[in-house]
């Protein structure tokens, strides 16, 4: 059950990212930091968000499969690392 959550909490992270990431490319003078998204945006438009759906159903099957010790390490980094980027573009944003 655990590791739902933690799956869920990732999704939820994921989608906050994207709506933050677009909030704050809307502000003036504000541009990708990103360069593999910078890349994405340019490529895919709209839909610039697409590999990041891959990069989570990577890291939840990861965390579903990996033993309990490296599947912690994956997940408090992955978590960490979105909390600090949806931090960053909200700051932007505002």
């Amino acid at each position: 059950m655990k590791k739902f959550a933690v799956i869920a909490a990732l999704v939820a992270l994921q989608i906050a990212d994207v709506l933050s990431t677009n909030a704050a490319l809307a502000a003036p003078g504000i541009v990708e930091a990103n360069p593999v998204m910078a890349w994405c945006q340019g490529a895919l438009g709209a839909l610039w968000w697409l590999p990041k759906v891959a990069v989570v159903a990577f890291v939840a099957y990861a965390v579903l499969r990996l033993e309990r010790l490296h599947a912690r390490w994956l997940t408090a980094g992955m978590i960490g690392l979105y909390c600090a980027v949806v931090a960053s573009n909200v700051l932007n944003a505002f």
